[in-house]
């Protein structure tokens, strides 16, 4: 009569597979495809977010910030105003404050999108 078992040393039963130890291997096959359908899920809102434009301006409104949903400065306007002003050099922190709040309306929508494709708090 043949031996079915080549192996039991180790914990390799016939054909070289693992032993199976509790049910291990099971329950890293099925975090495996959990973690592959999150990931796949994760993609499809990174594609989704790069077709999604959010706006944010600064205080006084003199600099306008377009953002895609990943937080790629897609656009910046000016008003010529703010340049012909005697002190220039201040319209650096509004053209910061503009990408700043565009950037945060994106970072909110990945949030909340994140949130309820995933269903993490």
């Amino acid at each position: 009569m043949a031996c079915l078992v080549t192996a039991v040393a180790g914990g390799v039963v016939d054909g070289g597979e693992p032993r199976d130890r509790g049910g291990v291997q099971a329950d890293l096959r099925s975090a495996r495809a959990v973690l592959a359908a999150r990931l796949a899920t994760l993609d499809t809102l990174f594609q989704e977010a790069t077709s999604r434009v959010h706006h944010g301006e600064s205080a006084g409104g003199a600099v306008r910030a377009q953002v895609d949903g990943n937080g790629r400065l897609l656009a910046l306007t000016v008003d010529p105003g703010a340049v012909r002003v005697p002190h220039p050099e201040r319209l650096g922190p509004q053209i910061v404050a503009a990408i700043t709040a565009a950037r945060s309306a994106a970072a909110q929508q990945w949030r909340r999108r994140t949130r309820e494709a995933l269903g993490s708090g």
